[in-house]
């Protein structure tokens, strides 16, 4: 090795390291793409709900976000008082994501953030409409999910869906219906048509 770069000019040493240097900084700092930007834009219109109050955090090192706050009282509460709001944060951070190209949207699915908000109000949904055991009729499995809470499950569904791959669409299915209370104790086909996911979703989007 050491042969080789005495064999080298001065000049080519220099256009080495110049080539060299050019792709440690475009490895360090990836050209800004549109998706990148759209990305950015994203987060950053959503930044209230997403991260703590950054005066709450100065005063608790374990501030939690109006995400994580608003997503835990409405698991607690199972109703529909209580889910209100974080429904409506879920709604708007949705409809800000459908703003994004659709060429940019599994880009900027796969965001930690992003993918976050997505995975957690679906099983949240998917279980609350649930409930702590089996619907006795598949007509009930929409508990007391009105038509806006049923478009808001859809729209979450549908997007998550063709954000994804097809194969980690099937196993992320596949791992909430197992899940459910009860799971064990019923057929594949009993959970399916018994639980939200089994929706039409034509009739609400």
């Amino acid at each position: 090795m050491n042969n080789i770069l005495k064999s080298l000019s001065r000049g080519t040493l220099a256009f080495i390291c110049i080539a060299l240097g050019i792709l440690v900084i475009v490895y360090m700092d990836p050209p800004h793409t549109l998706c990148n930007s759209e990305k950015t834009q994203l987060l950053e219109s959503q930044n209230k709900f997403l991260e703590p109050d950054p005066a709450l955090k100065k005063a608790f090192k374990k501030a939690k976000s109006p995400h994580n706050r608003l997503y835990t009282s409405c698991k607690e509460s199972e109703n529909s008082g209580g889910c209100l709001e974080y429904f409506l944060h879920v709604k708007k951070f949705v409809s800000d994501f459908e703003v994004t190209s659709l060429e940019c949207r599994k880009n900027i699915f796969r965001d930690k953030k992003v993918k976050n908000v997505f995975s957690q109000s679906l099983k949240l949904m998917l279980n609350l409409a649930w409930g702590k055991a089996p619907p006795t009729e598949y007509q009930k499995k929409y508990s007391w999910f009105d038509q806006a809470d049923i478009y808001l499950f859809c729209k979450i569904k549908d997007l998550t869906q063709k954000s994804s791959s097809e194969s980690a669409w099937e196993n992320q299915r596949e791992a909430l219906l197992q899940q459910l209370p009860g799971a064990e104790n019923l057929s594949r086909d009993q959970l399916w048509k018994s639980s939200l996911l089994s929706t039409s979703c034509k009739s609400f989007l």
